[in-house]
């Protein structure tokens, strides 16, 4: 890129935020199978999969997860799929959300829920439902698409 240059969403997009460089956050994953690949860094988990990290809970029938080259191997990507459920809790308040699927970005600490019935609930601010919501833990900022005939809906709570 020449100086000045400003680079697009979809360039952005390719490339995950980097966050600064802090302790390493402790990753566990467990499921009734499991099947890793050390060429790819992939681990297919199948069958009754809870992953926890730091606040977020993830539960699914099936997660895959990637994970980065090196002596110190950690989470790039993750998705969940079949009936996922999260759980955020932090000393704030209690976030949960479910759909039929959930992409989790580690180095962006962003969760995308999609399919049927994907839903995202704020103990303090509401419940959003549409047809995809992307969640940026470290903003605490949520993204809600629809469609025409299945708009977004959020129901707002008053204090």
């Amino acid at each position: 890129k020449q100086a000045g240059e400003k680079q697009s969403k979809a360039e952005a997009g390719r490339r995950p935020a980097k966050k600064p460089a802090g302790p390493p956050m402790l990753l566990l994953i467990s499921a009734a199978k499991l099947n890793y690949d050390n060429g790819t860094r992939k681990a297919v988990y199948e069958k009754d999969v809870v992953m926890k990290r730091g606040e977020l809970t993830v539960r699914a029938a099936e997660l895959t997860a990637w994970f980065s080259e090196g002596e110190e191997s950690s989470l790039e990507k993750a998705e969940a799929r079949k009936n996922v459920r999260i759980v955020i809790e932090s000393p704030a308040r209690l976030k949960t959300g479910k759909g039929e699927n959930a992409d989790y970005y580690a180095g962006e600490e962003k969760i995308v829920l999609y399919g049927e019935g994907a839903e995202f609930n704020d103990r303090v601010r509401g419940t959003t439902r549409g047809t995809q919501l992307t969640y940026f833990a470290q903003s605490e900022r949520l993204e809600v698409e629809g469609k025409e005939e299945e708009p977004a809906v959020t129901k707002v709570l008053r204090r």
